[in-house]
Formats: C-alpha cells, structure tokens, sequence
C-alpha cells in the first residue's frame, strides 16, 4: 500500500488466541453448524469476514 500512496488504512490490529476450537465447551450457546456455515459461505462470497 505504501508503493501505490494508498492511505485507506491507517492502523489495524489483529488479535490471536491459543482457544483449542475443537471443543468450544461455554461457547457451543453462541455458534452451531448453521452459524458456522452461514458465516462460511458469507467470507466464501465476500472474500473476507466483516466485524460485528
């Protein structure tokens, strides 16, 4: 972005976690399949995932 002078994107922050998704125990309330594949097939057509 720098080579080109696009200036859109001032700071971003990416944040990582060591949460063992294979089993979500507390959090199973907030997502299931449907979620996940809804969520899926929305980054597949968007080509990214949006905040919320």
């Amino acid at each position: 972005m720098v080579v080109t002078c696009d200036d859109r994107v001032a700071a971003a922050t990416f944040l990582a976690t060591l949460t063992d998704f294979s089993d979500v125990g507390e959090l199973s309330i907030f997502i299931d399949e449907d979620s996940i594949r809804s969520l899926e097939e929305r980054m597949q057509r968007k080509r990214h995932m949006e905040a919320m």
